[in-house]
């Protein structure tokens, strides 16, 4: 998979600035601006329930209207017809239905007539295929969605998205209710799939995880962005304690690892 670059041959970048969006009369985002988010890394989005990171995914996806600026490498992503955009960017809200009689490879294909339907059968399955075999996902090809378990559904849905070769791929909580194991099988194909030269952004609950996968970080409070940065520098005591509202332990070792031990509720003053 080719990795994407602009037409100066540099790596594409997604830039978001001034983003804000509006529900009626609530205003869910603020003027949000991020870091460039780059290929080959994994940046995460953390924060309480309600802060505004799942709109924010769905904003860049063009899921929700918005304001402000959203640029993939020389793109506009705004100005960008609806199928365009999907192409471009792919996205992976956290609620997936299970309830289908689909197969997995039929649901692939699905999702590759809907994005791309100018393609042709061979084409089509010749997609659909190596999105499979990169997540490891060959022997399943035939298995019914509903009888997969928690995490393969994740890997199917993440095949998806994969499909299309999109550039930037955002994920809404990839690994929520999953056991560790395939917590794990998850972020290391998120892992592997920003190796490979796209850019991977992911909302996630668990502050551990973030801490292990998570090249950068964001912390979403109150709809807009508190602190983002590395994850070694920004995954702080006091940033988990101001956005949060808990004592932690923040503790780094002689690598890059992070480790968090949360200590509970803030003492008050």
């Amino acid at each position: 998979m080719p990795r994407p670059v602009d037409s100066k041959g540099l790596p594409v970048q997604l830039e978001v600035s001034g983003v804000s969006v509006r529900f009626g009369r609530r205003i869910v985002l603020r003027d949000v601006s991020l870091p460039a988010l780059r290929a080959g890394e994994i940046m995460a989005f953390v924060g309480p329930n309600g802060a505004g990171k799942s709109t924010l995914l769905k904003a860049i996806a063009g899921v929700v209207a918005s304001e402000g600026e959203m640029r993939l490498g020389e793109d506009d992503l705004r100005a960008l017809p609806p199928a365009s955009r999907m192409c471009r960017v792919g996205y992976m809200p956290q609620s997936q239905d299970a309830r289908t009689g689909l197969s997995v490879l039929e649901a692939v294909l699905a999702g590759l007539d809907l994005l791309m339907p100018g393609l042709s059968r061979g084409e089509r399955r010749a997609r659909a295929a190596a999105a499979l075999v990169r997540l490891g996902l060959e022997p399943l090809a035939g298995t019914s969605l509903c009888d997969l378990s928690g995490g393969q559904r994740q890997l199917a849905v993440l095949a998806q998205s994969l499909s299309h070769d999109p550039v930037a791929l955002l994920l809404d909580e990839p690994t929520a209710a999953l056991d560790i194991r395939h917590q794990y099988e998850v972020m290391e194909a998120l892992r592997g799939i920003a190796a490979g030269g796209r850019i991977v952004a992911l909302v996630l609950h668990d502050l551990a995880l973030a801490a292990q996968w998570a090249d950068r970080i964001v912390f979403v409070k109150d709809g807009g962005v508190y602190a983002s940065g590395r994850t070694r520098d920004c995954l702080t005591a006091e940033n988990i304690r101001n956005v949060f509202e808990v004592e932690a332990e923040v503790l780094r070792d002689g690598g890059h690892g992070v480790h968090i031990n949360v200590l509970g509720r803030p003492r008050p003053a």
